[in-house]
């Protein structure tokens, strides 16, 4: 059944393109794939009907638009919108979503509006007579497509401009890992285990994967991955091998772990390597998208003492940079927010406050989170004689409720120290 799904998905897309088909479109492709494959793959008329109800979702469902609060800058102007470039990293993005992970048309489409808005807040990285230093952070529900946004915002920003994009991937290694995977497969288009390894053939260094395989297929279009699957930012790695910013034209991309001892030598590497000696400032566009923002990137001090060690490392990166966009990404803004943006003096204090911008991405219609679960309402919302003004939860019913007199076996409220 799913090789039908698939082979349908993939005709309508090709069929349609951007132009949402009707169901009775989706319907009749559905019929001609099931008839075609008929003596491989014989489906009953209970599973064809199962077939034409997750084409039909799948591909007709909507995402919403996203919503933007804008901080009040005077030198930044519109500047996406009006720039000119082949839109070669978004295009073969944008066909991987559709073809691999068989996204509907509607999804990628809201994605690129969506991700167009946010490229639009960040530094123009063509600009070369403007410095900036851009801040903002992009709020949207656990596990509701804020990795496929910030990829997203990769492609585009190795599109238009930007030179070196660095990506922090949480704390774990595993988590650093996963990142890196899925950046390897949805933006490099290589796979990074070999990339670092010295002692690797050329042959295993440049296994295609992902959007890798997607044509046209462009050498000159390369993504320099400066860490790998194997190995998170390490100087002596990258000294072996003879490598810096100043010697590759193209997007370098660093998928680092939010470690102290990890980001201070990467910006001194960054520093030592690759600033020009009469500013000390590093002449290529940075964006740094912070993963899970709210987790050890706030600066937690008072401030009478210096900065929490991570917080000021991601502040000593960017401001390393003539031209930097700090993005932040997270779920749960309040910490974010909350920082004191009056704390700012000068470009070399900035911190990480989203001072330009705070985009809120769309709930996707299928996405089931805690409000379709528990509902929504405050707490003086509740009522127990039946005329509570609570919207309850669309799932509600699958909730267990747990009588006071039960609650001993299920929750224990005294534990050993």
């Amino acid at each position: 059944m799913q090789y039908i799904v698939g082979n349908a998905t993939t005709m309508i897309n090709t069929k349609f393109g951007d132009t949402l088909p009707s169901l009775e479109d989706i319907y009749a492709e559905a019929e001609f794939i099931r008839n075609a494959f008929a003596g491989a793959y014989p489906i009953s008329d209970e599973e064809f009907m199962q077939v034409k109800r997750t084409l039909a979702s799948n591909i007709l469902h909507s995402i919403g638009t996203a919503i933007s609060l804008k901080g009040k800058d005077s030198e930044h102007q519109s500047w996406y919108y009006v720039q000119e470039n082949d839109e070669f990293y978004w295009n073969r993005y944008r066909s991987y979503l559709k073809s691999v992970k068989r996204w509907g048309i509607e999804v990628v489409n809201r994605l690129g509006e969506t991700t167009n808005n946010i490229m639009d807040d960040l530094g123009d990285p063509k600009d070369h007579a403007r410095p900036f230093q851009r801040r903002g952070l992009l709020l949207g529900d656990v596990q509701s497509g804020k990795t496929a946004t910030y990829t997203a915002i990769c492609n585009k920003a190795a599109d238009a401009g930007y030179r070196v994009i660095i990506v922090l991937a949480g704390m774990m290694e595993n988590l650093r890992v996963q990142t890196q995977e899925r950046l390897d497969a949805e933006f490099v288009g290589v796979e990074s285990k070999y990339t670092l390894d010295k002692k690797a053939d050329q042959e295993i260094r440049n296994i295609p994967v992902g959007v890798g395989k997607i044509p046209p297929i462009n050498q000159d279009k390369r993504v320099a991955c400066f860490t790998s699957v194997a190995t998170d930012f390490n100087k002596a790695t990258l000294k072996a091998l003879g490598l810096s910013l100043r010697t590759y034209n193209g997007t370098a991309l660093f998928v680092v772990k939010k470690n102290k001892s990890v980001l201070n030598n990467l910006y001194k590497w960054l520093v030592e390597n690759n600033a020009a000696h009469d500013t000390g400032l590093i002449d290529l566009p940075l964006l740094l998208i912070d993963d899970e923002a709210d987790n050890a990137s706030v600066n937690t001090n008072s401030e009478e003492k210096d900065p929490t060690a991570i917080n000021k490392a991601i502040r000593n990166i960017l401001n390393c940079f003539r031209q930097a966009s700090y993005l932040g990404i997270t779920a749960t803004p309040f910490a974010n927010i909350f920082i004191n943006p009056d704390t700012e003096t000068d470009e070399d204090t900035k911190d990480l406050f989203p001072k330009d911008f705070l985009t809120v991405l769309p709930t996707p219609e299928l996405y089931i989170g805690a409000d379709k679960i528990f509902g929504n309402g405050d707490a003086d919302d509740w009522s127990e004689d039946g005329n509570s003004q609570r919207v309850e939860g669309q799932y509600s019913n699958c909730l267990i409720p747990i009588e006071n007199k039960e609650q001993a076996s299920f929750f224990v409220f005294k534990h050993k120290k």
